[in-house]
């Protein structure tokens, strides 16, 4: 069998925001780099907001931020931040507007006291009953611990590579999509709930889509040997760049009319389940 590389997202793929990790997906990780094929992360968290946990299983490469941060076996690939006099644009429409927000580097999360207080107010009562993005929102505010960070921020100092931000309005969503230009991709997330809707902001040409292609050229390895499993909509550029992508069950539905095969939830061992289905454990 040819080596495959395998794109992994973190939240609501990897990892299930109650229960975390499951046994088997971190046998199944370990499996794969046995029967030497490249495992490698793909999430929408900044680098140094990746779990513990997550690092411990030993990827063979990050891709983070959305895709503005790629590294192989420790080595830097990419690290891509917004231009200054575009986030100072956006910055000032998420303002104009009224909209909490949140503002993402490698190594900090600067989020609006509105944002936090937001999380901070609904964390317990939201917590395991949002799609995985507002998760990991939630999960970022718990570890920055909220102590004004927005008061450390310097748009012309501060680098930052990704913007999240939170609504009760989808129209006002569609608004800022409508207003950050060409430059920007924006990817909403569905709101389970109904109440409330998030959304990401990366640079055009940065998403994981993309940065998938950079690590494979950087490898040499060919598309029909790659591999994704995501849940979310920040995966859809990510699953349709692959060769086979995986919905997970407790995906959206979005993303499983678009990707190849679905599989069983994060907490019903859905990613040990479709390795096992494809021979590849």
């Amino acid at each position: 069998m040819d080596k495959k590389i395998i794109f992994f997202d973190i939240d609501g793929t990897l990892s299930d925001p109650m229960f975390g990790v499951p046994e088997s997906t971190i046998e199944s990780i370990k499996t794969l780099k046995e029967n030497s094929h490249v495992v490698c992360i793909s999430t929408g968290r900044t680098r140094d907001m990746i779990q513990d946990d997550i690092i411990a299983m030993g990827f063979d490469g990050i891709i983070a931020g959305g895709g503005s941060h790629i590294e192989f076996k420790n080595k830097i690939l990419l690290e891509q931040y917004i231009p200054v006099s575009l986030l100072k644009k956006v910055i000032k429409t998420l303002e104009e507007n009224k909209i909490s927000y949140s503002l993402e580097s490698r190594y900090k999360v600067y989020m609006t006291k509105k944002m936090a207080d937001y999380l901070s107010d609904n964390v317990k009562v939201l917590r395991g009953k949002q799609n995985s993005e507002m998760e990991k929102l939630m999960d970022e505010r718990e570890k920055i611990q909220y102590a004004d960070t927005m008061s450390e921020f310097n748009v012309n100092t501060s680098p930052i590579s990704k913007i999240c931000f939170i609504s009760h309005q989808i129209q006002q969503v569609e608004l800022i999509r409508k207003s950050i230009g060409n430059e920007f991709q924006l990817i909403s997330h569905e709101s389970p709930s109904g109440d409330v809707f998030n959304a990401e902001i990366v640079m055009k040409g940065f998403n994981k889509g993309c940065a998938v292609k950079k690590v494979c050229e950087y490898l040499n390895i060919s598309k029909k040997n790659t591999i994704a499993f995501g849940d979310s909509m920040n995966d859809l550029d990510l699953l349709e760049v692959v060769n086979h992508g995986v919905a997970m069950g407790n995906a959206i539905n979005a993303l499983k009319e678009k990707a190849k095969s679905v599989c069983e939830p994060v907490t019903d061992d859905g990613i040990y389940k479709e390795l096992k289905r494809m021979q590849l454990i």
